[in-house]
């Protein structure tokens, strides 16, 4: 595992309602910001596009990114655990472990996927 290269957490995820109702695109500025714990700008995450969401699907877009840190911190953390106490686990937390690896990899950009 490299050193984290992303901003550090937590994150927060705050709503904006840039609604205008004389807007032809009504809607298409309600969106989340993805901020970081110095209030720094990370990401967008809401409608930039005509596309149709279910009810609360941006808002769970966006609480799911800004745990993005924690869930890496806790894959992390899971996965040295099994890792170091192979001896004692089973195939089923070998294959966990394997996922979890997967998981990180892919976080740390290091996946090929």
């Amino acid at each position: 595992m490299s050193e984290n290269k992303h901003t550090p957490g937590p994150w927060t995820a705050v709503f904006h309602d840039m609604h205008n109702p004389e807007d032809i695109n009504e809607g298409i500025r309600d969106f989340y910001t993805i901020r970081d714990k110095r209030n720094c700008y990370i990401v967008n995450v809401g409608r930039v596009d005509k596309a149709t969401y279910q009810d609360g699907q941006h808002a769970a877009n966006a609480r799911l990114i800004a745990a993005a840190p924690l869930l890496l911190a806790a894959c992390v953390k899971a996965c040295t655990y099994m890792v170091e106490d192979i001896a004692q686990v089973g195939w089923l937390e070998i294959e966990v472990a394997e996922q979890l690896q997967a998981a990180i990899d892919a976080a740390e950009g290091e996946s090929n996927a």
